[in-house]
């Protein structure tokens, strides 16, 4: 699961963000990213793999650790992506 949170200053640049992943690791994680950044594509793309990647996953019987990390690029791309809708319209 994710969970984000953005605040954008005037000007559409970033002043706070964070992002919480949880079910990847055994207690779930917040991240503050993006900050002085504009919410774009390259920068919501470049979160969602530095999000993942300083996952602790593991394998276990059901899913393995690549797998989890996937998920976390999609999860947190695609709600980054929904708050991009959200300020564009």
């Amino acid at each position: 699961s994710v969970g984000v949170a953005v605040e954008l200053d005037e000007g559409g640049v970033v002043r706070r963000a964070r992002v919480v992943v949880g079910a990847v690791e055994p207690v779930p994680r917040a991240l503050d990213v993006l900050a002085g950044a504009r919410l774009d594509e390259d920068a919501i793309a470049e979160t969602a793999h530095a999000v993942a990647a300083s996952c602790d996953a593991a394998d276990d019987r059901n899913v393995d650790a690549t797998t989890r990390r996937d998920l976390v690029v999609a999860l947190v791309r695609d709600a980054l992506a929904d708050v991009q809708a959200q300020v564009a319209a």
